[in-house]
C-alpha cells in the first residue's frame, strides 16, 4: 500500500508520466481482488484468535490489532477509485502549461524571423560568401532547434488529443532558409569551379577551351529558369554571359608559335 500510495499521490510532470501513472494504477486495481481477500483471511484468523484466547485464559495467543491496516486499506481503495478524475485534474493543468509554452515559444519564432528577414543575404554584395555561409549554417541550427521543439509541442498535443498548433511562420522559416541557403551553396561551387580554371595558365589551357566551354553549359543549366526570383543565381547567370561572350574571341588568343616578343607586344597593346 506504500507503494501504491506514492504513485497515486505523484503530481505528474508530463503527459508521458500521466500516461505511466495511469498504467501503474490498471496493475494496483489488478491486484485489489488478492489484497481484499487476503485481507479478509487475516480477519477471519484474527477472529479465530479472539474466540481461542477468550476460553483459553492468559496464556493463549492474542488477536492482532488491525484496525489502523483496515484504515489505511480504506483511504487507499478510496484514492484508487478517485485517481483517474486527478489525473484528468493534472492534464487539465499541464496543458493549461503547455498551452502558456507555446505562446511563448510563438514570440521566440516570431523574433527569430525578424532577426532573420533584417540579416538575410539579398545578393553577392552582401559579404563574403564563406562568411555568409557559416551564418547560414548557425541560422539552419537554430532553425533546426526550433523545429524539434514544435515537434514536442505537437506530440503533447496529440497526447491531449487536441488538433496540434499548425507553427505556419516556422514552416515559411524553413522553406525561405533552405532557399537561401541552397542559393548561397551553389554560388560557392560556382566560384570554386571558375577559380580553378583561373588557376591555370594560358599556354596549358588554350587548346582545351572545351573543358571551359563545357563549365558554362553545366552551371547554365544549373541555374536555368531560376534567376527571375533568385538574386545569387542572377549574378552566376550574368557572370556566364560575359563568358560567353567573349569566347569566340578566345579562338583568335591561341599564339601558337608565339614567342615572348609576341606575347610582350601583345601585353602592350592591351
Amino acid at each position: 500500500m506504500h507503494e501504491g500510495r506514492s504513485i497515486l499521490e505523484g503530481n505528474a510532470a508530463s503527459v508521458e508520466e500521466i500516461g505511466r501513472a495511469r498504467q501503474n494504477a490498471k496493475s494496483l486495481i489488478g491486484n485489489v481482488m488478492y489484497m481484499q481477500n487476503l485481507r479478509r483471511k487475516i480477519e477471519e484468523k484474527n477472529k479465530l484468535l479472539r474466540v481461542v484466547g477468550a476460553g483459553a485464559g492468559a496464556g493463549a495467543p492474542a488477536a492482532v490489532d488491525i484496525s489502523f491496516l483496515r484504515n489505511e486499506w480504506d483511504s487507499f481503495t478510496q484514492k484508487l477509485q478517485q485517481h483517474e478524475s486527478h489525473l484528468e485534474e493534472q492534464k487539465d493543468s499541464l496543458k493549461a502549461e503547455i498551452d502558456k509554452q507555446v505562446t511563448a515559444f510563438t514570440h521566440k519564432v516570431d523574433s527569430f524571423g525578424s532577426r532573420w528577414r533584417e540579416l538575410k543575404p539579398r545578393g553577392v554584395q552582401s559579404g563574403d560568401p564563406q562568411l555568409i555561409i557559416s551564418r547560414l549554417d548557425d541560422d539552419a541550427r537554430t532553425l533546426e532547434d526550433l523545429l524539434q521543439e514544435a515537434g514536442k509541442f505537437r506530440q503533447d498535443y496529440e497526447h491531449f488529443s487536441v488538433e496540434p498548433p499548425e507553427f505556419a511562420a516556422l514552416e515559411e522559416l524553413k522553406r525561405d532558409i533552405e532557399a537561401t541557403r541552397q542559393s548561397w551553396e551553389r554560388y560557392t561551387g560556382f566560384t570554386s569551379s571558375r577559380d580553378e580554371f583561373a588557376a591555370r595558365d594560358w599556354l596549358s589551357i588554350r587548346g582545351k577551351m572545351y573543358d571551359f566551354e563545357d563549365f558554362l553549359a553545366e552551371w547554365g543549366e544549373k541555374v536555368k529558369g531560376t534567376a527571375a526570383k533568385d538574386p545569387v543565381a542572377l549574378v552566376i547567370v550574368k557572370e556566364l554571359e560575359s563568358y560567353r561572350k567573349v569566347m569566340p574571341m578566345m579562338r583568335f588568343l591561341r599564339g601558337d608559335g608565339w614567342d615572348r616578343a609576341h606575347w610582350a607586344q601583345l601585353f602592350q597593346i592591351l
